[in-house]
């Protein structure tokens, strides 16, 4: 890592006219249709046999230009963004997590800011090992990355209840521009590097939409009637205050707050609340719960007891991972 820092602040140091002159005549020389740089990237054993080069953060548009993503269903949710370097890093990552009903794509977007290099043939690497209910089906890579500019690689994964940290690795071939020309340098000068990011979780309720519903107990009394699943757990949380465990609980269990149970009465000084929460697991399957929260006699402990209920008790049993 350190060795990479100092190359980088050499580069850095090139005069910033000349540095801008040879990013102008690379964009100018090096640019096809598209207006992405024209580069045959090297080969390697993922499978990666499409090539998405252009400016990244597209969200769900991007996503669904895919050609490979019309095997996925529908596209349900999107998640928030997940920064996965540090945001003054060389190369910045973040990714979002698009929802599907049979699949989940990541969208990794990739920052190159050391500005007298291109990166080319640009992926991520996800190691899959401690991840349960996924399996890969496609890397979809970069083709190239100009300095200081952003661009979008997707991995494609099959999902049945996931649950587990992603290991991810940026992978990319490293070529510097010539400051006096502005043309990328041959292959005889440019290396492979990689450079570790931080892991990405993946929890059975990133297939749940929040659906709040009115009148939950009737539909709590109509599920148990029907003898639909019922599954019960208690924990504890390292929060000083109600609010801040049932906003972490929800984050957990990506809910929707039902009845304005969400608001919590007293606030910071509440001793004991109840949260109803309702949502549908994909293909529409519905899962209600209730949350009891008390403090404990030190306020720096939330008990917490959960319990949900749902037609399917595979749901059940896969939402109270993400809890505990």
């Amino acid at each position: 890592m350190e060795k990479r820092k100092l190359e980088n602040e050499r580069l850095k140091k090139i005069s910033g006219a000349k540095a801008q002159v040879g990013q102008d005549k690379l964009l100018s020389n090096n640019t096809n249709d598209g207006g992405s740089l024209s580069s045959s990237p090297s080969s390697n054993n993922n499978n990666n046999s499409n090539l998405i080069s252009g400016s990244g953060g597209g969200g769900k548009k991007l996503v669904l230009s895919l050609p490979e993503v019309s095997m996925c269903g529908k596209l349900l949710k999107t998640s928030k963004r997940y920064e996965l370097t540090e945001s003054d890093s060389d190369y910045v990552v973040t990714c979002e997590k698009h929802i599907f009903e049979s699949h989940i794509v990541l969208q990794f977007d990739v920052t190159n800011t050391v500005d007298s290099c291109v990166l080319e043939n640009v992926f991520v690497e996800c190691d899959l090992d401690a991840v349960e209910g996924v399996e890969l089906v496609k890397n979809v890579p970069i083709q190239s990355i100009l300095p200081n500019a952003t661009a979008s690689s997707f991995v494609i994964l099959k999902q049945k209840y996931p649950n587990g940290s992603i290991v991810n690795t940026l992978k990319f071939l490293i070529k510097e521009i010539d400051p006096e020309t502005g043309e990328v340098s041959g292959n005889d000068s440019s290396h492979h590097d990689e450079y570790q990011l931080e892991d990405l979780r993946l929890k059975p309720s990133d297939l749940v939409l929040p659906t709040p519903i009115t009148e939950f107990r009737n539909v709590w009394e109509s599920l148990a009637a029907k003898g639909c699943a019922e599954k019960k757990q208690v924990f504890s949380l390292s929060k000083n205050t109600i609010p801040a465990a049932q906003a972490a609980v929800l984050e957990f269990l990506e809910l929707g707050p039902c009845e304005g149970t969400h608001r919590i009465q007293d606030g910071d000084k509440a001793k004991k609340h109840s949260l109803l929460a309702a949502g549908a697991y994909v293909k529409n399957v519905p899962v209600l719960c209730i949350v009891n929260f008390s403090p404990d006699e030190t306020n720096q402990i939330i008990h917490i007891r959960v319990i949900l209920r749902s037609p399917s008790e595979e749901v059940c049993n896969a939402l109270m991972l993400c809890v505990g």
